[in-house]
Protein backbone atom coordinates (compact mmCIF):
# COMPACT_ATOMS: atom_id res chain seq x y z
CA UNK A 1 0.00 0.00 0.00
CA UNK A 2 1.01 3.63 -0.05
CA UNK A 3 0.19 6.97 1.52
CA UNK A 4 -3.08 8.63 0.41
CA UNK A 5 -4.30 12.25 0.59
CA UNK A 6 -6.54 11.21 3.52
CA UNK A 7 -3.45 10.34 5.56
CA UNK A 8 -2.24 13.93 5.26
CA UNK A 9 -5.58 15.68 5.70
CA UNK A 10 -5.65 15.67 9.51
CA UNK A 11 -1.95 16.39 10.02
CA UNK A 12 -0.90 19.98 10.72
CA UNK A 13 2.22 21.82 9.61
CA UNK A 14 4.14 21.90 6.34
CA UNK A 15 3.19 19.21 3.84
CA UNK A 16 6.63 17.55 3.83
CA UNK A 17 6.51 17.24 7.63
CA UNK A 18 2.96 15.90 7.51
CA UNK A 19 4.04 13.34 4.91
CA UNK A 20 6.96 12.20 7.06
CA UNK A 21 4.56 11.80 9.99
CA UNK A 22 2.12 9.86 7.81
CA UNK A 23 4.89 7.47 6.77
CA UNK A 24 5.84 6.95 10.43
CA UNK A 25 2.20 6.30 11.39
CA UNK A 26 1.73 3.81 8.53
CA UNK A 27 4.84 1.91 9.62
CA UNK A 28 3.74 1.83 13.27
CA UNK A 29 0.29 0.51 12.33
CA UNK A 30 1.68 -2.14 9.99
CA UNK A 31 0.10 -0.63 6.87
CA UNK A 32 3.63 -0.27 5.52
CA UNK A 33 5.50 -3.51 6.05
CA UNK A 34 9.17 -4.20 6.55
CA UNK A 35 11.02 -4.21 3.25
CA UNK A 36 8.08 -2.72 1.32
CA UNK A 37 9.12 -0.49 -1.56
CA UNK A 38 7.78 3.06 -1.46
CA UNK A 39 6.63 4.87 -4.60
CA UNK A 40 9.10 7.05 -6.45
CA UNK A 41 9.08 10.69 -5.41
CA UNK A 42 7.46 11.72 -8.69
CA UNK A 43 4.77 9.04 -8.47
CA UNK A 44 3.84 9.88 -4.86
CA UNK A 45 3.87 13.61 -5.59
CA UNK A 46 1.35 13.04 -8.41
CA UNK A 47 -0.93 10.94 -6.16
CA UNK A 48 -0.90 13.45 -3.31
CA UNK A 49 -1.03 16.60 -5.40
CA UNK A 50 2.21 18.01 -3.94
CA UNK A 51 5.57 18.90 -5.45
CA UNK A 52 8.38 16.41 -5.96
CA UNK A 53 10.50 18.57 -3.65
CA UNK A 54 7.94 18.12 -0.86
CA UNK A 55 8.15 14.32 -1.18
CA UNK A 56 11.94 14.50 -1.35
CA UNK A 57 12.14 16.46 1.91
CA UNK A 58 9.71 14.03 3.58
CA UNK A 59 11.73 11.01 2.46
CA UNK A 60 14.94 12.62 3.70
CA UNK A 61 13.40 13.34 7.10
CA UNK A 62 12.04 9.78 7.37
CA UNK A 63 15.47 8.43 6.45
CA UNK A 64 17.11 10.59 9.13
CA UNK A 65 14.69 9.04 11.64
CA UNK A 66 15.75 5.55 10.56
CA UNK A 67 12.33 4.65 9.12
CA UNK A 68 13.28 4.13 5.48
CA UNK A 69 16.42 3.64 3.40
CA UNK A 70 17.21 4.49 -0.20
CA UNK A 71 19.20 2.07 -2.36
CA UNK A 72 20.83 3.38 -5.51
CA UNK A 73 19.17 1.93 -8.58
CA UNK A 74 16.51 0.05 -6.60
CA UNK A 75 14.35 2.59 -4.77
CA UNK A 76 13.31 3.45 -1.21
CA UNK A 77 12.31 0.75 1.28
CA UNK A 78 10.78 0.53 4.77
CA UNK A 79 13.29 -0.30 7.50
CA UNK A 80 11.04 -1.28 10.43
CA UNK A 81 13.23 -4.26 11.31
CA UNK A 82 16.39 -2.22 11.25
CA UNK A 83 18.11 -1.77 14.61
CA UNK A 84 17.43 1.56 16.34
CA UNK A 85 19.86 4.39 15.74
CA UNK A 86 22.94 3.71 17.82
CA UNK A 87 24.06 6.05 20.53
CA UNK A 88 27.38 6.45 22.25
CA UNK A 89 25.52 6.02 25.53
CA UNK A 90 23.86 2.73 24.61
CA UNK A 91 25.17 -0.75 23.98
CA UNK A 92 26.95 -3.36 26.04
CA UNK A 93 30.23 -4.91 25.08
CA UNK A 94 30.31 -8.61 24.34
CA UNK A 95 33.24 -8.65 26.76
CA UNK A 96 32.38 -6.67 29.91
CA UNK A 97 36.10 -6.21 30.54
CA UNK A 98 36.51 -4.23 27.32
CA UNK A 99 37.90 -0.72 27.90
CA UNK A 100 35.48 1.99 26.81
CA UNK A 101 36.91 4.50 24.32
CA UNK A 102 33.48 5.61 23.09
CA UNK A 103 32.17 8.21 25.54
CA UNK A 104 34.00 11.49 26.09
CA UNK A 105 34.51 12.18 29.78
CA UNK A 106 37.24 13.86 31.83
CA UNK A 107 39.76 11.75 33.72
CA UNK A 108 40.27 11.26 37.46
CA UNK A 109 42.84 13.71 38.85
CA UNK A 110 44.24 14.50 42.33
CA UNK A 111 41.96 17.56 42.49
CA UNK A 112 38.97 15.20 42.76
CA UNK A 113 39.72 14.81 46.48
CA UNK A 114 39.42 18.57 47.01
CA UNK A 115 36.14 18.63 45.09
CA UNK A 116 34.81 15.84 47.32
CA UNK A 117 35.73 17.67 50.54
CA UNK A 118 34.10 20.88 49.36
CA UNK A 119 30.96 18.96 48.36
CA UNK A 120 30.76 17.30 51.78
CA UNK A 121 31.17 20.67 53.52
CA UNK A 122 28.25 22.16 51.59
CA UNK A 123 26.00 19.17 52.28
CA UNK A 124 26.68 19.53 56.01
CA UNK A 125 25.31 23.07 56.05
CA UNK A 126 21.64 24.01 56.56
CA UNK A 127 21.79 26.04 53.34
CA UNK A 128 22.00 22.82 51.33
CA UNK A 129 18.54 21.75 52.44
CA UNK A 130 17.22 25.29 51.99
CA UNK A 131 18.32 25.19 48.33
CA UNK A 132 16.45 21.92 47.81
CA UNK A 133 13.25 23.31 49.33
CA UNK A 134 12.75 25.79 46.50
CA UNK A 135 12.49 25.88 42.73
CA UNK A 136 15.05 27.98 40.93
CA UNK A 137 13.63 30.62 38.54
CA UNK A 138 13.77 29.81 34.84
CA UNK A 139 17.26 31.17 34.11
CA UNK A 140 18.67 30.24 37.55
CA UNK A 141 19.30 32.16 40.77
CA UNK A 142 20.94 35.56 40.29
CA UNK A 143 24.10 34.75 42.29
CA UNK A 144 24.60 31.59 40.26
CA UNK A 145 24.25 33.50 37.00
CA UNK A 146 26.65 36.15 38.25
CA UNK A 147 29.23 33.47 39.05
CA UNK A 148 28.73 31.87 35.64
CA UNK A 149 29.17 35.24 33.93
CA UNK A 150 32.48 35.77 35.78
CA UNK A 151 33.74 32.34 34.72
CA UNK A 152 32.67 32.78 31.10
CA UNK A 153 34.11 36.30 30.88
CA UNK A 154 37.46 35.04 32.17
CA UNK A 155 37.44 32.63 29.22
CA UNK A 156 36.80 35.33 26.63
CA UNK A 157 33.00 35.12 26.44
CA UNK A 158 31.41 38.56 26.98
CA UNK A 159 28.72 37.48 29.45
CA UNK A 160 26.48 39.26 31.94
CA UNK A 161 24.18 37.78 34.56
CA UNK A 162 21.18 39.02 32.53
CA UNK A 163 22.46 37.11 29.51
CA UNK A 164 23.15 33.77 31.23
CA UNK A 165 20.84 30.80 31.74
CA UNK A 166 22.01 28.03 34.07
CA UNK A 167 21.19 24.68 32.41
CA UNK A 168 21.26 21.02 33.34
CA UNK A 169 24.34 20.40 31.22
CA UNK A 170 25.33 21.43 27.71
CA UNK A 171 22.94 19.01 25.99
CA UNK A 172 20.01 20.59 27.82
CA UNK A 173 21.34 23.98 26.75
CA UNK A 174 21.61 22.80 23.16
CA UNK A 175 18.02 21.54 23.20
CA UNK A 176 16.76 24.77 24.77
CA UNK A 177 18.70 26.94 22.33
CA UNK A 178 17.30 25.11 19.31
CA UNK A 179 13.78 25.08 20.77
CA UNK A 180 14.10 28.86 21.10
CA UNK A 181 15.64 29.60 17.70
CA UNK A 182 13.91 27.08 15.41
CA UNK A 183 10.36 25.95 14.64
CA UNK A 184 9.33 22.35 13.84
CA UNK A 185 10.17 21.68 10.21
CA UNK A 186 13.00 24.23 10.07
CA UNK A 187 16.40 23.32 8.68
CA UNK A 188 19.31 23.72 11.09
CA UNK A 189 22.85 23.65 9.72
CA UNK A 190 25.39 21.46 11.52
CA UNK A 191 28.91 20.33 10.77
CA UNK A 192 29.04 17.32 8.45
CA UNK A 193 30.67 15.38 11.28
CA UNK A 194 29.14 16.49 14.58
CA UNK A 195 28.00 15.56 18.09
CA UNK A 196 25.61 12.57 17.80
CA UNK A 197 23.22 13.96 20.41
CA UNK A 198 22.16 16.54 17.83
CA UNK A 199 20.36 13.79 15.96
CA UNK A 200 18.22 12.96 18.98
CA UNK A 201 17.50 16.64 19.66
CA UNK A 202 16.59 17.19 16.00
CA UNK A 203 14.14 14.28 16.06
CA UNK A 204 12.59 15.50 19.31
CA UNK A 205 12.11 19.05 18.03
CA UNK A 206 11.21 17.88 14.51
CA UNK A 207 14.03 19.76 12.88
CA UNK A 208 15.78 18.95 9.64
CA UNK A 209 19.55 18.80 10.15
CA UNK A 210 21.71 19.63 7.15
CA UNK A 211 25.42 18.77 7.28
CA UNK A 212 27.92 21.39 6.05
CA UNK A 213 31.29 20.12 4.75
CA UNK A 214 34.52 20.57 6.71
CA UNK A 215 38.11 20.94 5.61
CA UNK A 216 41.39 20.90 7.53
CA UNK A 217 40.48 24.21 9.24
CA UNK A 218 36.92 23.31 10.17
CA UNK A 219 33.61 24.53 8.77
CA UNK A 220 33.95 25.79 5.18
CA UNK A 221 32.57 29.33 4.79
CA UNK A 222 31.67 28.81 1.12
CA UNK A 223 29.78 25.60 1.86
CA UNK A 224 28.01 27.32 4.76
CA UNK A 225 26.77 30.12 2.49
CA UNK A 226 25.64 27.63 -0.16
CA UNK A 227 23.78 25.47 2.38
CA UNK A 228 22.04 28.48 3.92
CA UNK A 229 20.95 29.72 0.49
CA UNK A 230 19.74 26.27 -0.61
CA UNK A 231 17.79 25.41 2.54
CA UNK A 232 16.70 28.77 3.92
CA UNK A 233 18.23 27.81 7.26
CA UNK A 234 18.63 30.57 9.84
CA UNK A 235 20.51 28.67 12.57
CA UNK A 236 23.96 27.06 12.70
CA UNK A 237 25.33 24.72 15.38
CA UNK A 238 29.13 24.63 15.48
CA UNK A 239 31.86 23.26 17.78
CA UNK A 240 34.87 25.42 16.86
CA UNK A 241 37.36 24.18 19.48
CA UNK A 242 38.44 20.52 19.62
CA UNK A 243 35.64 19.75 17.21
CA UNK A 244 33.77 16.55 17.94
CA UNK A 245 34.78 14.11 16.51
CA UNK A 246 37.63 15.41 14.33
CA UNK A 247 39.56 17.32 17.08
CA UNK A 248 39.92 20.36 14.76
CA UNK A 249 40.52 23.75 16.36
CA UNK A 250 39.20 26.38 13.97
CA UNK A 251 41.92 29.03 13.50
CA UNK A 252 41.15 32.70 14.07
CA UNK A 253 41.07 33.65 10.40
CA UNK A 254 38.54 30.90 9.62
CA UNK A 255 36.38 31.95 12.57
CA UNK A 256 36.33 35.49 11.21
CA UNK A 257 35.28 34.21 7.76
CA UNK A 258 32.47 32.08 9.20
CA UNK A 259 31.33 34.98 11.38
CA UNK A 260 31.26 37.24 8.30
CA UNK A 261 29.01 34.77 6.46
CA UNK A 262 26.67 34.52 9.44
CA UNK A 263 26.53 38.30 9.83
CA UNK A 264 25.76 38.79 6.13
CA UNK A 265 23.03 36.15 6.07
CA UNK A 266 21.62 36.77 9.56
CA UNK A 267 22.45 33.21 10.66
CA UNK A 268 22.16 32.68 14.43
CA UNK A 269 24.99 30.63 15.91
CA UNK A 270 24.67 28.02 18.65
CA UNK A 271 28.29 27.71 19.76
CA UNK A 272 28.88 24.36 21.49
CA UNK A 273 32.17 25.21 23.20
CA UNK A 274 32.33 22.55 25.90
CA UNK A 275 35.95 21.58 25.13
CA UNK A 276 37.39 25.10 24.98
CA UNK A 277 38.46 25.07 28.65
CA UNK A 278 40.99 22.37 27.77
CA UNK A 279 42.89 24.61 25.34
CA UNK A 280 45.39 27.21 26.55
CA UNK A 281 45.36 29.94 25.40
CA UNK A 282 41.69 29.75 24.49
CA UNK A 283 40.72 30.71 20.93
CA UNK A 284 38.40 33.68 20.51
CA UNK A 285 34.83 32.32 20.66
CA UNK A 286 32.07 33.25 18.22
CA UNK A 287 30.33 34.83 21.21
CA UNK A 288 33.04 37.53 21.10
CA UNK A 289 33.11 37.82 17.29
CA UNK A 290 29.35 37.96 16.78
CA UNK A 291 27.72 38.51 20.19
CA UNK A 292 24.38 39.74 18.85
CA UNK A 293 23.76 36.46 16.95
CA UNK A 294 25.39 33.86 19.20
CA UNK A 295 24.16 31.61 21.99
CA UNK A 296 27.29 30.23 23.66
CA UNK A 297 27.15 26.87 25.48
CA UNK A 298 29.63 25.91 28.19
CA UNK A 299 29.65 23.07 30.69
CA UNK A 300 31.58 21.48 33.55
CA UNK A 301 30.98 18.00 32.10
CA UNK A 302 34.09 17.91 29.90
CA UNK A 303 36.51 19.84 32.09
CA UNK A 304 35.59 18.99 35.71
CA UNK A 305 33.02 16.21 36.37
CA UNK A 306 30.44 14.80 33.91
CA UNK A 307 27.90 13.82 36.55
CA UNK A 308 27.33 17.42 37.66
CA UNK A 309 25.13 18.00 34.60
CA UNK A 310 25.70 21.72 35.00
CA UNK A 311 26.03 24.05 32.04
CA UNK A 312 25.51 27.63 30.93
CA UNK A 313 23.87 29.25 27.92
CA UNK A 314 25.04 32.84 27.35
CA UNK A 315 23.88 35.34 24.78
CA UNK A 316 22.10 38.67 24.26
CA UNK A 317 19.82 39.31 27.26
CA UNK A 318 16.62 39.24 25.19
CA UNK A 319 17.57 35.92 23.64
CA UNK A 320 18.72 34.51 26.98
CA UNK A 321 15.37 35.52 28.45
CA UNK A 322 13.61 33.49 25.75
CA UNK A 323 15.80 30.49 26.60
CA UNK A 324 14.92 31.01 30.27
CA UNK A 325 11.22 30.95 29.42
CA UNK A 326 11.71 27.71 27.50
CA UNK A 327 13.53 26.31 30.53
CA UNK A 328 10.61 27.30 32.77
CA UNK A 329 8.06 25.79 30.40
CA UNK A 330 9.87 22.48 30.09
CA UNK A 331 10.89 22.28 33.77
CA UNK A 332 14.38 21.03 32.93
CA UNK A 333 16.26 23.54 35.07
CA UNK A 334 19.45 22.69 36.90
CA UNK A 335 19.60 21.81 40.59
CA UNK A 336 20.28 24.98 42.60
CA UNK A 337 22.38 22.84 44.91
CA UNK A 338 24.79 21.97 42.10
CA UNK A 339 24.91 25.58 40.95
CA UNK A 340 25.73 26.62 44.54
CA UNK A 341 28.50 24.05 44.57
CA UNK A 342 29.90 25.58 41.39
CA UNK A 343 29.85 29.03 43.01
CA UNK A 344 31.85 27.75 45.97
CA UNK A 345 34.34 25.92 43.80
CA UNK A 346 34.77 29.05 41.71
CA UNK A 347 35.36 31.25 44.78
CA UNK A 348 37.80 28.72 46.27
CA UNK A 349 39.76 28.47 43.00
CA UNK A 350 38.79 24.81 42.69
CA UNK A 351 37.26 25.17 39.24
CA UNK A 352 40.47 26.63 37.85
CA UNK A 353 42.60 23.96 39.56
CA UNK A 354 40.33 21.17 38.33
CA UNK A 355 40.41 22.47 34.74
CA UNK A 356 44.21 22.83 34.85
CA UNK A 357 44.53 19.27 36.15
CA UNK A 358 42.25 17.97 33.39
CA UNK A 359 44.24 19.85 30.77
CA UNK A 360 47.50 18.38 32.05
CA UNK A 361 46.08 14.85 32.18
CA UNK A 362 44.59 15.21 28.69
CA UNK A 363 48.00 16.33 27.39
CA UNK A 364 49.63 13.21 28.85
CA UNK A 365 46.97 10.93 27.38
CA UNK A 366 47.22 12.49 23.92
CA UNK A 367 50.98 11.91 24.03
CA UNK A 368 50.37 8.29 25.00
CA UNK A 369 47.99 7.87 22.05
CA UNK A 370 50.56 9.26 19.63
CA UNK A 371 53.17 6.89 21.05
CA UNK A 372 51.08 3.70 21.00
CA UNK A 373 49.44 4.41 17.63
CA UNK A 374 52.59 5.61 15.89
CA UNK A 375 52.49 4.69 12.21
CA UNK A 376 48.70 4.99 11.95
CA UNK A 377 46.88 8.03 10.54
CA UNK A 378 46.05 9.59 13.89
CA UNK A 379 44.88 13.15 14.52
CA UNK A 380 45.75 13.69 18.19
CA UNK A 381 45.88 17.34 19.32
CA UNK A 382 48.18 18.66 22.02
CA UNK A 383 45.33 18.38 24.53
CA UNK A 384 41.69 17.29 24.57
CA UNK A 385 39.57 14.29 25.41
CA UNK A 386 39.48 12.54 22.05
CA UNK A 387 41.54 11.61 19.01
CA UNK A 388 40.50 10.90 15.40
CA UNK A 389 41.91 7.81 13.72
CA UNK A 390 41.61 7.33 9.97
CA UNK A 391 41.52 3.66 9.10
CA UNK A 392 44.13 1.95 6.93
CA UNK A 393 43.05 1.02 3.42
CA UNK A 394 40.78 -2.02 3.12
CA UNK A 395 39.39 -1.62 6.64
CA UNK A 396 35.67 -0.97 6.86
CA UNK A 397 34.60 0.88 10.03
CA UNK A 398 32.12 -1.81 11.09
CA UNK A 399 34.77 -4.52 10.67
CA UNK A 400 37.32 -2.47 12.59
CA UNK A 401 34.84 -1.76 15.39
CA UNK A 402 34.05 -5.46 15.83
CA UNK A 403 37.66 -6.59 15.64
CA UNK A 404 38.79 -3.98 18.17
CA UNK A 405 35.98 -4.92 20.55
CA UNK A 406 37.04 -8.55 20.31
CA UNK A 407 40.56 -7.42 21.21
CA UNK A 408 39.31 -5.64 24.34
CA UNK A 409 38.36 -2.03 23.49
CA UNK A 410 35.21 -0.14 22.45
CA UNK A 411 35.49 2.58 19.80
CA UNK A 412 33.09 4.92 18.01
CA UNK A 413 32.96 4.69 14.18
CA UNK A 414 32.49 7.81 12.09
CA UNK A 415 28.95 6.93 11.00
CA UNK A 416 27.70 7.79 14.51
CA UNK A 417 28.78 11.39 13.89
CA UNK A 418 27.84 11.67 10.21
CA UNK A 419 25.27 14.27 9.12
CA UNK A 420 26.43 14.58 5.53
CA UNK A 421 25.19 13.09 2.32
CA UNK A 422 26.85 10.00 0.97
CA UNK A 423 28.99 7.82 3.21
CA UNK A 424 30.88 8.67 6.38
CA UNK A 425 34.69 8.59 6.13
CA UNK A 426 36.48 5.40 7.26
CA UNK A 427 37.56 6.62 10.67
CA UNK A 428 37.12 6.09 14.41
CA UNK A 429 36.85 8.48 17.33
CA UNK A 430 38.84 7.41 20.38
CA UNK A 431 37.76 8.89 23.74
CA UNK A 432 40.95 9.03 25.79
CA UNK A 433 39.66 10.44 29.07
CA UNK A 434 37.22 7.75 30.17
CA UNK A 435 39.58 4.89 31.19
CA UNK A 436 40.27 5.21 34.91
CA UNK A 437 44.05 5.01 34.59
CA UNK A 438 46.68 5.63 31.91
CA UNK A 439 47.51 1.92 32.15
CA UNK A 440 43.97 0.97 31.13
CA UNK A 441 44.09 3.51 28.32
CA UNK A 442 47.41 2.11 27.15
CA UNK A 443 45.94 -1.39 27.11
CA UNK A 444 42.98 -0.26 25.01
CA UNK A 445 45.16 1.70 22.58
CA UNK A 446 47.45 -1.33 22.24
CA UNK A 447 44.39 -3.37 21.26
CA UNK A 448 43.58 -0.81 18.57
CA UNK A 449 47.18 -0.83 17.33
CA UNK A 450 47.32 -4.62 17.37
CA UNK A 451 44.21 -4.89 15.20
CA UNK A 452 44.88 -2.10 12.73
CA UNK A 453 48.62 -2.63 12.57
CA UNK A 454 48.10 -6.21 11.46
CA UNK A 455 46.59 -7.56 8.28
CA UNK A 456 43.55 -5.70 6.93
CA UNK A 457 40.17 -7.25 7.58
CA UNK A 458 38.99 -9.48 4.74
CA UNK A 459 35.22 -10.08 4.58
CA UNK A 460 34.29 -13.74 4.85
CA UNK A 461 32.85 -15.32 1.70
CA UNK A 462 29.10 -15.69 1.55
CA UNK A 463 28.21 -19.38 1.61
Amino acid sequence: MTITPDDLAALPGPRYLALAEAIAAAIRSGRLAEGERLPTQRELAHRLGVTVGTVGRAYLLAEQRGLIAGEVGRGTFVRTAAPPARSLQIGDAADPAAVDLRVNAPSPTPVDAELTRSMAALLAEPEALALLRRYAPGPGLLRHREAAARWLTAGGVPATAEGVVVTGGAQAGLCLALATLAEPGDTVLVEQLAYPGLREIGALLRLRLEGVPLDAQGLRPDALAEAAAATGARTLVVTPTLQNPTTLVMPGARRAEVAAVCRRLGLRIVEDDVYAQLVEPRPTPFAALLPELTLHLASLSKCVLPGLRLGFCAGPPALAAAVGRAMHALRISESPLLAELFCRWLDEGLVDRAVAAQRAEATRRQALARQVLAGLDLQAPATGLHAWLRLPASWRPADAERAIEAAGALVAPADLFWFGRGTAPPALRLALGRPETPELLGRALSAVAGVLGGRPAVPLPVI
